[in-house]
């Protein structure tokens, strides 16, 4: 887990639980990630930027980051859950451009990250009625 020691100037280590944490911009706690892991399936939301592009001291790269390596080696899949936002786009562009669900769900800025730390997209649910969203785990390489 971590702690407050570990964390950036400018955030602050709001909840450190083994199944949450809620990391908050210390100066504007509009923009966080909270994020809880259960069974192995690790479900989180992060804010870095306000909707009028407002940008305070956290960043998304660095809150994923944390996240990870506060829960470790707990988390078999990360699970990306879309209704709206910059992941839901790019998806919806890449599915558009003619890639698989797959390919498109790892050309998110979730998939990017889920990457970085070795999970691959492994299943999408795309549902396009209303309400519309996007579902995509990403497994870490070598779980069944």
């Amino acid at each position: 887990m971590i702690t407050q020691s570990d964390m950036p100037e400018g955030y602050r280590l709001v909840v450190a639980r083994p199944e949450l944490v809620r990391i908050e911009d210390a100066a504007n706690p509009k923009l966080f990630l909270q994020a809880e892991c259960e069974g192995g399936e690790l479900w989180f939301y992060v804010l870095a930027v306000e909707e009028d592009g407002t940008r305070g001291t956290v960043r998304g790269k660095e809150l994923f980051e944390l996240m990870v390596r506060h829960f470790g080696p707990l988390v078999d899949t990360v699970v990306g859950f879309w209704t709206k936002g910059i992941n839901l786009t790019l998806f919806l562009n890449q599915i558009r451009d003619g890639k698989t669900a797959l390919e498109a769900a790892a050309e998110t800025w979730t998939g990017r990250q889920a990457s970085r730390h070795g999970f691959i997209p492994v299943h999408v649910e795309n549902h396009e009625g209303l309400p519309r969203f996007v579902r995509a785990d990403f497994r870490k390489a070598g779980t069944p």
